[in-house]
């Protein structure tokens, strides 16, 4: 199945890189990317958001937070568009671009990449359920009865975690070993040196990886 997925990832690469041509320009530190609403994935690869002037607000635009401050605050935003306006729920938007940084839709949530390229990576958070067993009784005959203290109730709660963005699959995956050896399997003699480590050093420099694929492969947008 790992053999089948790194098949179909490099032929993914292949298929992003015919793009990269004339009509192409490779994103750089002083590339500047458009300001505005991610609706699509398609809006993002070609850079094309609904710009925040096209958002109905009696909010100050010029704030640097305008856009954040919009999506937080809001459960929908109306956009004018053709001369319409179009009700968009916030948490079905794909990401919106602030201040030149990305924002990626996990769940609802809204998390910016710090770290931006062809492997994307950044920090958001899950819900979780942990158990409460209401002490040692209602742990250990939780299931037949409850105990003293009434049987194990679930808590949700949220918990950080990593994730990488496959910025030519479109794809949020979690930030594992077996996720990063995918992607970086794209080069092959970048994924042959990191595959020679032992599993726990591969697990030390996946980050390292990361960012020498990003250097070596730069990721594209359209000039027109």
């Amino acid at each position: 199945m790992k053999r089948i997925i790194c098949i179909l990832i490099f032929v993914v690469s292949v298929f992003a890189k015919s793009f990269a041509q004339s009509d192409s320009v490779a994103f750089t530190n002083d590339f500047v990317l458009k300001e505005g609403v991610y609706l699509s994935y398609t809006d993002f690869r070609k850079n094309m958001p609904v710009p925040k002037d096209a958002i109905q607000s009696k909010e100050d635009k010029t704030q640097l937070d305008f856009i954040s401050k919009m999506v937080a605050d809001n459960k929908e935003i109306i956009i004018l568009y053709n001369g319409t306006e179009n009700k968009l729920e916030t948490k079905k938007l794909w990401g919106y671009c602030q201040n030149n940084a990305v924002y990626l839709n996990y769940e609802g949530k809204f998390y910016r990449v710090p770290v931006f390229g062809n492997i994307s990576h950044f920090l958001g958070t899950v819900e979780v359920y942990n158990y409460n067993n209401y002490g040692m009784y209602g742990g250990m005959y939780g299931g037949m009865g409850g105990g003293m203290y009434g049987p194990s109730t679930p808590i949700k709660q949220r918990e950080m975690r990593q994730f990488i963005f496959d910025f030519y699959g479109g794809e949020i995956m979690d930030y594992t070993l077996s996720n990063v050896e995918i992607l970086v399997s794209r080069d092959m003699k970048l994924y042959e040196e990191f595959m020679q480590m032992k599993k726990s050093k591969r697990r030390d420099m996946m980050m390292m990886y990361v960012r020498k694929f990003n250097l070596a492969h730069p990721i594209y947008f359209p000039t027109k």
